[in-house]
């Protein structure tokens, strides 16, 4: 058998992690799906569904920081579920958590040429076909290629310069979006926010929020990308601090959202914004009565994508190199470049679905934000039982954090982690009016690939002894 690469670098700091982990939360969609948000559930309606969500988040946020505190390395739910569960779960959470990951990957490599495109429309082109009603551009096409092969670059070079790279990311995203918000409530109308609530025809408007609350795990997953990167984690970066990282990445997240779903909303009247293209860039055009807002508004829209696609290539990566190192799917993925100490073969593999989805366009971005979320919301569900069940047969004195409220927190955690995945495999079903949905169909040519790389590890996971294996998940720790 031949032995997986090296260890990872550890170079990334605590604020290098906390902009990884706001980075991948605050991606494009606050531009891109606004006007789904706000046409399912209305400005106060997205925005509650939002503070709901991330209150769910930050729950089982926490179930991650006991568990990432004990168990510091790459690929982190990996070594959760095989030290918990064992083998076959393992491969499980894993590939539902890069299910995920490449699903926000495709999501911003689509979204990279749609923003791109309005922000100079001469680089639109010819549309060269449709998909589900939408047209792909050669110039959108081209952007999304041509960003995803540097995205990789930037991460094979390694984590640091990833690290780096995002860090002047997040904080430009923080300062131009703050500056077109304070213009948006100094110059909107009070007046555009009504309705608050967005009802349905028997005047229910639960179902609007819930609509929006259920793709949570999809807009607030960037936390979990803390846990891919323990393995990297510089030596001078407190486990101790880790919980106040992740819970605040998640909080300052869900202001955010709120903070830009108000900012677009009080802006523009209601069935003008949903007509919009681009509805939040539009708002603030129209608040300050110039186009030049509108391109600000891009322009953040452009940091986030970018902070959200490399944070997400990254952990995608991680999680990808954990199961190859263990053999627990083909061994390839878990081999780092000699001299960078990256996981090249992973982040190529990643980078090629990002390419090959780039080829769907705007009509693939539903299902690939529904399958996300699907991925995502599993992933957290296993999680919490990991908590639950890691934590009944460990010392309290080897505790590096413990979860407020213990043992019935870890419980709610799991229980609305469960509620929110299985809304979320239900509503396309819903949505798709008794038709098979294609979140289903993508579920099922997922897990396919999965257990085709699942075979074709087999002959070296039978090599590996039990405790060979769980060493090399847990290399990092040594």
């Amino acid at each position: 058998m031949t032995t997986p690469g090296t260890n990872l670098k550890k170079s990334i700091t605590l604020p290098q992690l906390f902009s990884l982990a706001f980075g991948s939360i605050i991606g494009v969609g606050w531009i891109t799906v606004m006007g789904g948000w706000l046409g399912q559930a209305g400005p106060a309606g997205a925005a509650l569904a939002f503070l709901a969500g991330g209150a769910i988040m930050l729950m089982i946020g926490l179930c991650y920081a006991e568990m990432a505190t004990a168990f510091p390395v790459a690929g982190g739910e990996v070594a959760y579920a095989h030290e918990v569960f064992g083998l076959r779960t393992s491969f499980l959470v894993g590939w539902f958590l890069v299910l995920g990951y490449t699903g926000v990957v495709v999501f911003e490599v689509i979204s990279v040429g749609w923003v791109m495109e309005a922000l100079i429309p001469e680089l639109r082109g010819p549309v060269l076909y449709r998909v589900a009603g939408a047209d792909v551009s050669l110039g959108g096409l081209s952007a999304g290629i041509i960003g995803m092969l540097l995205i990789a670059a930037v991460n094979i070079r390694g984590a640091k310069q990833a690290s780096i790279f995002q860090a002047r990311l997040v904080y430009g995203l923080l300062a131009v979006s703050i500056l077109f918000a304070a213009f948006a409530f100094t110059r909107g109308d009070v007046a555009n926010l009504k309705p608050y609530f967005m009802k349905t025809d028997a005047g229910a408007f639960l179902p609007g929020i819930l609509a929006v609350l259920v793709t949570a795990p999809f807009w607030f997953s960037g936390f979990d990308v803390i846990p891919q990167a323990m393995g990297e984690k510089a030596g001078s970066a407190s486990l101790q601090r880790i919980p106040l990282v992740m819970a605040l990445a998640i909080g300052v997240a869900a202001l955010f959202y709120c903070m830009v779903i108000f900012a677009a909303s009080i802006s523009l009247e209601r069935s003008a914004l949903l007509a919009a293209d681009l509805p939040t860039a539009d708002a603030i055009a129209a608040a300050l009565g110039s186009d030049l807002g509108g391109k600000l508004v891009l322009f953040a829209g452009l940091l986030g994508l970018i902070s959200s696609w490399n944070a997400f290539t990254y952990g995608a990566s991680r999680v990808l190199f954990a199961l190859g190192r263990a053999a627990i799917i083909f061994p390839a993925f878990g081999r780092v470049h000699p001299s960078r100490q990256t996981p090249t073969n992973a982040i190529v593999f990643l980078s090629l679905l990002g390419v090959i989805g780039a080829f769907f366009g705007r009509g693939a971005v539903g299902p690939v934000i529904d399958t996300g979320a699907l991925g995502f919301a599993c992933v957290f569900f296993i999680v919490c039982l990991c908590a639950i069940r890691y934590r009944r047969k460990t010392d309290p004195g080897r505790r590096v954090f413990t979860m407020p409220g213990d043992g019935p927190a870890r419980f709610c955690s799991a229980v609305l982690a469960l509620l929110v995945a299985g809304y979320a495999f239900y509503a396309p079903y819903a949505g798709a009016g008794g038709a098979l949905p294609v979140e289903w169909i993508m579920l099922a040519l997922w897990l396919g690939l999965g257990g085709m790389l699942y075979v074709f590890g087999a002959s070296d996971r039978r090599i590996l002894t039990a405790e060979d294996r769980r060493k090399r998940i847990l290399t990092d720790m040594q």
